[in-house]
């Protein structure tokens, strides 16, 4: 945790995998994308639509493919870059790769600060019911740059530290 320490941490946290992907949506890839895939030596990036309503079993064989186009075996790292959604789809996605692979979480939002990026609980949306498919997947770290912050509405990050105090 702390401010504008992805490109230290990253390269730390990362080491020498055989394959990365970057799991990102659309508008976190445009505020943040260009400085993690400098960090990350610009490995492939996934754009993903953003929203709880793209949290779906489509968006998880978006990810697959993306993997497999990255040639990614089991000693390859999935990047998360991005808030709750995102953290959720990428580590369910490396859950399920190759029956287990790494993932690193880079949360943009208080909210996934404090929540998605951490407990390793990972999940895709089926049909009505909420995180109905996942699995327990704990990421290998965490990089909390409270920098990415500064593109939180304030709406949102108010109701992050009403969740965090709960």
């Amino acid at each position: 945790v702390g401010a504008d320490i992805v490109e230290g941490r990253l390269v730390e946290l990362v080491g020498s995998p055989t394959g990365m992907l970057t799991v990102s949506d659309a508008n976190v890839a445009k505020l943040h994308g260009g400085r993690v895939q400098k960090a990350l030596r610009n490995r492939k990036l996934l754009e993903l639509e953003p929203g709880e309503e793209h949290k779906t079993p489509d968006a998880l064989l978006r990810v697959w493919n993306g993997a497999l186009e990255a040639g990614m075996d089991r000693g390859g790292l999935f990047v998360a870059l991005g808030g709750g959604v995102v953290c959720d789809i990428t580590g369910f996605a490396a859950a399920t790769w190759m029956r287990g692979t790494r993932w690193l979480a880079l949360p943009t939002t208080l909210l996934a600060m404090v929540d998605a990026s951490v407990g390793g609980k990972t999940a895709v949306d089926f049909s009505d019911a909420k995180n109905a498919v996942g699995a327990f997947w704990q990421p290998s770290g965490v990089v909390c740059d409270i920098s990415f912050l500064s593109s939180e509405p304030e709406r949102s990050f108010r109701g992050a530290v009403s969740e965090a105090v709960k």
